[in-house]
């Protein structure tokens, strides 16, 4: 609601569900849309002008490469696979559980479309360059490769 209430015109949207969503739809005003699990994730994605992650805990999250593979400006909280995802790819990594920080990184994308597109392009650059399916299909069979070389008998218990 923060930032609805800084960005005039600004319409939510959470997609997904989880154990807050009754919590989180009790508070929400009439700006955020609650779309539920979703099969068509791609088309949300499409129509993001920024993308949030506001996770307490990530590996390595797929949603968050696929909104960065979309050339979405991400904002995320400063957690393992999101710092890892992101790298240096703008200050769109905000510390977990602070809504004001989450709010307000959210809020001045939406009020600054066109950083919000530099920031899609970098991170989209980031996607090709470190996380193609290309390079991470090559390090995995490396990774095996050099498993299965250098594995030896196991030793009995």
């Amino acid at each position: 609601m923060a930032v609805t209430k800084e960005v005039s015109g600004a319409q939510l949207a959470f997609v997904g569900d989880g154990p807050d969503l009754t919590k989180l739809r009790a508070r929400a005003d009439g700006a955020i849309v609650f779309a539920g699990q979703r099969d068509d994730v791609a088309d949300w994605l499409a129509a993001a002008d920024v993308v949030v992650f506001p996770s307490r805990w990530e590996g390595m999250s797929i949603g968050l490469l696929e909104a960065m593979a979309r050339g979405r400006s991400v904002v995320a909280t400063d957690v393992p696979g999101a710092a890892e995802a992101l790298d240096a790819t703008g200050d769109g990594l905000v510390p977990p559980e602070d809504p004001i920080a989450l709010a307000s990184a959210i809020a001045a994308r939406l009020s600054d479309p066109a950083r919000a597109a530099d920031e899609g392009r970098a991170v989209r650059a980031r996607i090709e360059q470190t996380f193609s399916l290309r390079l991470t299909r090559d390090r995995v069979a490396g990774l095996y490769e050099e498993l299965l070389s250098s594995s030896t008998e196991p030793t009995p218990l």
